[in-house]
């Protein structure tokens, strides 16, 4: 994953910030003894003094301590809001993450859902009764079934796992590419793939059901036809026995 460059610069400023603070305050007394290295080289050449020439030990002594207890005090504010603003964005990123597992248990429990909706045992059993049943309209109310609850299923995968053309919530994704995209692209897909076969599969059921339909009226057809024949046959067997021509 590569992360923004904007977003990663941004991170590491956050992240130092303290660390420059300090070095400034270190380095502030340095750069203040250089300043007045200098000024006093020009007062003793010019007799001009820009800065605090002329100080005692015991006034300059004070000075450095008031200096060292208004830094160490700012340093200290400073340590304690970075350890709020850490303890902050630590609530934060739980709370994200938190909302993002419940994210995921719905999805998954739409995805088990939906899984159970392609329910291939039931569709099959009900196909081989039909071929010992007269009648073929319990299968067709099995598969009429089957589709109507393939479509809720395919209404409940597009709203609660929000897979849509344009991914609203990966517009703000810091990541590039975003891991959820491809996965979402990817199941998205799968989905679609195992509906199609699944309509396949149910468009050859009903094909089934109509050659069977046919088969039966064609045997009952036959059945009929045979009765004909041995109800006339016994009729004439009747009418030779009866002395009838």
């Amino acid at each position: 994953m590569i992360m923004k460059k904007s977003e990663k610069w941004k991170t590491i400023f956050k992240s130092k910030s303290l660390i420059y603070i300090v070095i400034a305050f270190a380095v502030a007394p340095v750069a203040i003894n250089l300043g007045l290295v200098f000024t006093d080289i020009i007062y003793e050449k010019t007799g001009n003094t820009l800065t605090a020439k002329g100080l005692n030990n015991a006034e300059w002594l004070g000075f450095w301590k008031q200096y060292l207890a208004i830094a160490i005090s700012f340093v200290g504010l400073c340590v304690a809001y970075v350890s709020s603003n850490t303890d902050r964005k630590h609530k934060l990123q739980e709370e994200q993450a938190q909302q993002y597992l419940e994210g995921v248990r719905q999805e998954e429990n739409v995805l088990v859902d939906v899984t159970q909706g392609f329910n291939t045992s039931i569709v099959y059993k009900a196909l081989l009764q039909q071929s010992k049943s007269a009648n073929i309209y319990d299968g067709r109310m099995v598969l009429t079934n089957a589709r109507a609850n393939m479509d809720q299923m395919h209404i409940k995968f597009e709203i609660l796992i929000e897979l849509c053309d344009d991914f609203k919530k990966c517009e703000n994704c810091r990541y590039l590419p975003c891991i959820d995209r491809k996965v979402m692209i990817e199941l998205r897909d799968l989905f679609y793939d195992i509906e199609k076969h699944y309509f396949n599969m149910l468009d050859i059921g009903e094909s089934f059901l109509e050659c069977l339909d046919k088969e039966q009226e064609r045997i009952k057809l036959l059945e009929t036809e045979t009765k004909i024949q041995n109800n006339t046959e016994e009729l004439i067997e009747l009418y030779k026995k009866s002395g009838i021509n």
